[in-house]
């Protein structure tokens, strides 16, 4: 099942490094709360904020300003998501899924990104997803890394 935006903020607190960066979780309807002048990151449901909620995405904004979009099943983002990358030229996104269309571990998929994004903030974009599915490879799915890494 798909994550609740509380399950997101509980996990985000209990992780300090990232508690101060989490600017909150947003409905693809409500992307002009987004700062691009302010590291942090939101995680972004494909729905708007009038219904219950379907797929999650995170927008990072890195220290050098830098926006990193990242969707582990690569899916074709709702108009207002597309057309806010295409307007602030966000290009750092994956090119290939690395989880199924289906899979309902998205919001799991977005805080481990974000995780390792500010973990290692010098690597590049590409290196984060490749640090991502190596650490992946120790745990029999993306779920029990989770919890290793969110001590949930």
């Amino acid at each position: 099942m798909i994550m609740k935006t509380e399950e997101i903020e509980k996990a985000t607190i209990q992780r300090s490094s990232l508690a101060l960066l989490f600017k909150g979780c947003i409905a693809s309807n409500q992307l002009s709360q987004i700062k691009t002048n302010v590291p942090g990151f939101w995680l972004v449901n494909f729905d708007t904020i009038q219904n219950s909620g379907t797929h999650w995405v995170v927008i990072v904004v890195l220290l050098s300003k830098q926006l990193n979009y990242f969707d582990a099943a690569c899916l074709h983002p709702p108009y207002s998501i597309a057309e806010w990358l295409q307007r602030n030229n966000v290009t750092r996104k994956l090119k290939k899924a690395i989880t199924k269309k289906t899979n309902k571990t998205c919001g799991e998929w977005c805080l481990l990104f974000v995780l390792y994004r500010f973990r290692f903030p010098d690597v590049t974009f590409e290196g984060i997803i490749q640090i991502l599915l190596t650490r992946l490879s120790n745990f029999s799915d993306t779920s029990a890394l989770f919890k290793r890494e969110f001590s949930m």
